[in-house]
């Protein structure tokens, strides 16, 4: 207490407005550094000890960057070198994206990242079906419907996944990728995009939002690491888009004639 009325003193202006706004700056700083005094006890009271005597907000700074150190050790990753950043987002934990946003670009991407990027057909840089088709040559055609700028298919993604699912691998890991591309993994590092500047979540700096989405980020790399691997076998196996192609396309037809 003595150390916020010295700050306070120390204020050129004082009025109510300063001074509530002053207690909410440290109310946010000390929400985080209580939530590092709950999950890492023994780091905690090594940190503060070793504190020198500083005002209360060069403490609870000190304290949060050594928090957020052991957050990325031990959770999961964090813009640790945009701590004012992170200070900002409060009271939200920042989520670190690790998916392709709407304004990638795929220059130098893997193919069948490529592909993946405009089957779900919202980034802006992606490829066209027809430059898809230059790639791949005679290793498989592109369904007609996806040439077609006037036919919109209506097939359930469902009914596609379980049709690859029958396949061998790669080819029953490609709606993966789709997913991923998609934003719609269930992983909220996969799933954030930036196409708002700060993206909705309801994420706050306590010790059960941070355990979910440690197993949040969990999934995460267990998918990256899947979709690395199809990539791979894709790229090993061309010929597999050809069988890829016609669990879409043969859905596609079947759809269509249900409806005529």
């Amino acid at each position: 207490m003595n150390l916020v009325l010295a700050s306070l003193k120390n204020t050129e202006v004082i009025s109510v407005p300063s001074c509530l706004e002053y207690l909410e700056e440290r109310a946010r700083d000390f929400c985080i550094v209580n939530t590092f005094h709950e999950i890492f006890p023994r780091r905690f009271r090594t940190a503060a000890a070793a504190l020198p005597h500083r005002s209360i907000k060069e403490a609870a700074e000190q304290l949060q960057e050594e928090f957020i150190k052991l957050v990325e050790q031990h959770y999961f990753p964090l813009d640790s070198w945009d701590t004012e950043w992170i200070r900002d987002r409060f009271p939200f934990i920042p989520i670190h994206l690790e998916n392709y946003d709407c304004e990638s670009e795929f220059e130098e991407v893997p193919l069948p990242i490529c592909i993946a990027a405009a089957w779900v057909g919202h980034y802006s840089y992606a490829p066209t079906w027809t430059n898809i088709q230059e790639e791949l040559s005679e290793h498989a055609t592109i369904p007609r419907c996806f040439l077609n700028p006037q036919h919109r298919c209506n097939v359930q993604f469902l009914d596609f996944r379980r049709r690859c699912a029958r396949r061998r691998f790669p080819i029953s890991g490609f709606p993966q990728v789709i997913d991923i591309l998609g934003h719609c993994t269930g992983s909220l590092f996969l799933d954030i995009s930036y196409d708002c500047e700060s993206p909705d979540h309801p994420y706050q700096w306590n010790k059960r939002d941070l355990k979910a989405l440690a197993r949040q980020w969990k999934r995460a790399q267990l998918m990256q690491e899947a979709m690395n691997s199809t990539t791979k076998a894709l790229l090993d196996n061309p010929s597999a888009w050809e069988t890829i192609f016609s669990c879409w396309s043969d859905l596609c037809t079947a759809t269509h004639e249900a409806q005529t």
